[in-house]
């Protein structure tokens, strides 16, 4: 016997990386093709981690305004 209704998600941390429409398009898109199945988590990330991209790093009261909004 298999399951078909696995579900599945992604972590979206470092929103500066891209424009906020382009992350709730692929969102919404995923939890069309899978509808009860998909989970997304958002966060403002941490310079630790993404200091690689390059770009100077906001504090956290700017990611985390970013993120609210």
């Amino acid at each position: 016997q298999a399951t078909d209704h696995v579900p599945f998600g992604v972590v979206n941390a470092p929103g500066q990386r891209y424009h906020p429409a382009i992350i709730a398009q692929a969102i919404g898109s995923l939890a069309a093709m899978y509808p009860g199945r998909f989970w997304a988590a958002l966060g403002s990330g941490e310079a630790s981690n993404e200091h690689i991209t390059g770009a100077r790093w906001p504090r956290k009261d700017i990611r985390n305004a970013r993120l609210r909004e």
